[in-house]
């Protein structure tokens, strides 16, 4: 019995020996004491949060933000882990996997916390499940709700983060709030809208410098923008410029013409490097300038003024006038050219007219209006002239008439015709033509010539065109604004011949009804703003029509449109046209007009006659009525779909070996007795 009691005695002191040295391994690993009277180190706490280091999972709390427990701020956590923190989410139980938009919430769901009011006008996104709230979506808990503990609700904090113990005023915010300037600008933090201003900079009541404002939004700061005022989306270099504002010099004037000189006036023509405002200041002496004429308010480069006459008054006659024109571009550089002089014509008698174009006085010699080649021409022996025709008119040293001075008189001319059959070229120009006050029919016949024919008053017809296979060769072609103009033809006329480098214009005449062109080649022909055409053919069979660009546009009057032998090499824009009724057209070239336009925009479309095409789609037309196709240029149609015409009464195939003609089961019942189609060529349902 001693035995095993001396046994379990030594078990016991050898229990007792290990477990002592068991606390001396864990007492090692403590930090060691401090020295006797001084105070511990408190545990280290990086983001100031409250929670230490050791136990924080948030360690990187922004400051003056509450963290719970563990050390994290409602912008860190995503409870319902959809990617959208519990700050900013207004949907915080969303079920996992679900797709959220930035508030957190499932699309589709736009009142995250189920009371009733919408997420956008939500003020207590998440409501206990069950509480009432008022009209702003908060309940009465959370109207009461003190988060940072300083005795003011959450809705009426405007400093929800006060520290805890610091007093605070009427608005929850405390003195160490109040004045807390965190980028040092003299601006507090509540109302800083630029809370990271470097240091030294200058800022304005929002707390923001020049470095971090871009007032016109063009990428570029105010402190480095050199242009503030930037037009919205304009591109710009690293100065904050855009093109138009990088340019600083006024336009340059490249080219001046002075003409048609009076005794109590003259026209400038002058050409511009930019477009530019203009007009002309003038006087009597240099450098003393006492009139103006009429502003032109248009950007233009090139204008064209009367100085005198009604723009303002008339001139002295026989007197040297000095003068600038005035420039100024669409960015503001502006300011006057050098000065100019011009010596108007002495006054003729009261009953003579001045014609300083010596082979156009020689005309009106020949034709017995005149006598003596002196300038001027009885004005009595020409005011009642009707009619002028006026072939290959040169001089002994093959001059042209370039200067149209003294028409204007011709008061009673209402037919002017220009013929050179010999294609010497006549005319150089037709300015000042527009001043002959009745002239309702002109014709210009092998002559080449810029073609400008704007604003010319009482103008009804004009023709314009060559003899034979001669081609007349022109820069330009402009017929515009003229306000009586009702018929039009143009042909065999060459904008830098084949090539096609110039322009046809011909818009804006109110009452211009017919347009008839062959023969002409240019670059860009446009047809636009003529209210009232209703016929425009654009060649005609063994004259070809050229174009690069063919433009008709907001002619809502069309009704016929021929298209025989025109071919456009590139597009065709044919818009606002919805009445046109009839279309003739070749389909010989690949570049055939007829092939670059759709019919189906044509839902009036009547009748539609074709010449050598290999295709047509004429389904979207249900109203067409008359379809002929025949053969051109050994050019054969295969097939033909009519299945969707079902008012086409009149059908006609001629010279085409076609495959079959697809139509549908009703017009296959009844084939109608006007369809003129050779009998071997089968009518099918199916083409295919």
């Amino acid at each position: 019995m001693k035995t095993q009691l001396r046994q379990m005695m030594l078990l016991l002191f050898l229990l007792l020996v290990f477990s002592c040295g068991s606390d001396v391994e864990m007492d090692s690993n403590l930090p060691e004491p401090p020295p006797p009277g001084q105070t511990p180190p408190p545990p280290q706490d990086a983001d100031n949060d409250g929670v230490a280091d050791a136990d924080d999972q948030c360690p990187e709390t922004p400051a003056s933000e509450n963290a719970d427990e563990n050390g994290c701020s409602t912008s860190q956590k995503d409870s319902d882990d959809d990617g959208v923190s519990d700050a900013d989410d207004q949907c915080p139980e969303t079920p996992a996997g679900a797709t959220v938009d930035e508030n957190g919430c499932e699309e589709g769901n736009d009142d995250g916390d189920g009371d009733g009011v919408p997420n956008d006008d939500d003020q207590c996104p998440n409501t206990p499940e069950g509480e009432e709230v008022d009209e702003n979506g908060c309940s009465d808990s959370q109207n009461t709700a003190d988060a940072d503990g300083d005795g003011v609700p959450d809705a009426d904090d405007d400093c929800p983060n006060t520290p805890e113990g610091e007093e605070v005023d009427e608005n929850g915010c405390s003195d160490s709030q109040n004045t807390a300037d965190a980028d040092g600008d003299g601006v507090k933090d509540d109302i800083d809208q630029c809370p990271d201003t470097p240091e030294g900079e200058n800022v304005d009541d929002e707390g923001c410098s020049d470095s971090q404002k871009d007032d016109d939004d063009d990428g570029v700061s105010n402190a480095e923008d050199q242009c503030p005022d930037t037009e919205v989306g304009a591109s710009v270099n690293e100065e904050g410029c855009s093109d138009a504002q990088s340019d600083t010099s006024p336009p340059v004037v490249t080219n001046i013409v002075v003409d048609q000189i009076t005794p109590t006036t003259f026209r400038v023509e002058w050409n511009l490097d930019e477009g530019s405002k203009g007009y002309i200041r003038f006087g009597t002496s240099s450098g003393n300038y006492q009139d103006s004429t009429a502003k032109e308010e248009r950007f233009l480069d090139r204008h064209r003024q009367t100085v005198g006459g009604e723009n303002p008054a008339p001139l002295t006659p026989n007197t040297t006038y000095y003068w600038q024109i005035y420039v100024e571009d669409e960015t503001g550089n502006k300011g006057y050219w050098e000065e100019q002089t011009t010596k108007t014509a002495e006054e003729a008698q009261a009953s003579k007219t001045f014609v300083p174009d010596d082979v156009f006085e020689q005309f009106l010699i020949e034709q017995g209006y005149d006598d003596i080649l002196d300038n001027y021409v009885l004005t009595e022996n020409i005011e009642n002239i009707t009619e002028l025709n006026i072939t290959n008119q040169f001089d002994t040293n093959g001059r042209t008439i370039d200067d149209w001075t003294g028409i204007q008189d011709f008061s009673s001319l209402e037919k002017l015709r220009i013929d050179d059959d010999n294609q010497y070229g006549i005319i150089s120009t037709l300015d000042a033509l527009e001043t002959a006050p009745a002239l309702k029919e002109l014709r210009l016949w092998a002559t080449a010539v810029p073609l400008i024919v704007n604003n010319f008053p009482k103008l009804e017809v004009f023709s314009y065109g060559a003899f034979g296979d001669y081609t007349i060769a022109t820069d330009i072609i402009e017929i515009m604004d003229n306000p009586n103009l009702q018929e039009l033809y143009i042909n065999s006329i060459s904008i830098s011949n084949e090539g096609a480098t110039g322009n046809i214009r011909i818009e804006n005449n109110p009452v211009l009804e017919k347009i008839t062109e062959y023969g002409t080649f240019s670059n860009i022909f446009e047809i636009n703003n003529n209210p009232l055409l209703t016929s425009l053919s654009l060649g005609y069979y063994e004259e070809i029509t050229g174009i690069n660009t063919l433009s008709v546009n907001n002619n809502p009057s069309l009704e016929m449109l021929n298209l025989i032998q025109c071919h456009v090499r590139e597009n065709i824009s044919i818009s606002n046209s919805p009445d046109v009724k009839i279309i003739t057209a070749t389909g010989d070239s690949s570049q055939s007009a007829i092939y670059k336009i759709a019919l189906s925009q044509f839902e009036g479309l009547e009748e539609l006659y074709l010449m050598g095409v290999t295709s047509v789609n004429i389904s979207a037309n249900k109203t067409l009525n008359t379809l002929n196709i025949s053969e051109f240029n050994g050019i054969n149609l295969s097939k033909l779909d009519v299945s969707n015409n079902n008012a086409l009464s009149n059908l006609k195939i001629n010279g085409h070996e076609l495959n079959c003609i697809k139509v549908n089961q009703s017009q296959l019942d009844n084939i109608p007795s006007t369809w003129e189609v050779t009998p071997t060529v089968p009518y099918t349902l199916d083409c295919n």
